[in-house]
């Protein structure tokens, strides 16, 4: 995700990104390693907002930066997105023919606007 310290509540067109990353333990020491989510057949994010309500969003809005194959995927935000100023959680899902994996949560902040 990129440059989340600037979101204000309204913020329309914000591209909320993810990358999409596994533990290789077969390297000593174990070390992350990007995943090719080149062959995904489902993208989801979901949002958690300051007031506990969920928000979740796929497909088609959730979608590749590129092909997939750089381990990234991304949401633009709607004006009706960033509702609410505060502590916000979300959480990528991909799922792919062998299986269906979760990215690590990860928190920003939502301000208000003057």
């Amino acid at each position: 995700m990129a440059c989340v310290d600037e979101l204000f509540v309204g913020d329309t067109g914000t591209s909320i990104e993810l990358l999409v990353k596994e533990c290789n333990d077969k390297l000593d020491p174990p070390a992350e390693e990007l995943v090719d989510i080149s062959s995904a057949t489902g993208l989801q994010i979901k949002f958690i907002k300051p007031d506990g309500s969920a928000l979740t969003k796929t497909e088609p809005s959730v979608k590749f930066i590129t092909d997939g194959t750089d381990s990234l995927f991304h949401y633009l935000t709607l004006q009706t997105d960033l509702d609410q100023s505060g502590n916000w959680k979300a959480q990528g899902k991909v799922t792919m023919p062998s299986g269906t994996w979760y990215t690590s949560t990860f928190k920003f902040k939502v301000k208000d606007v003057l």
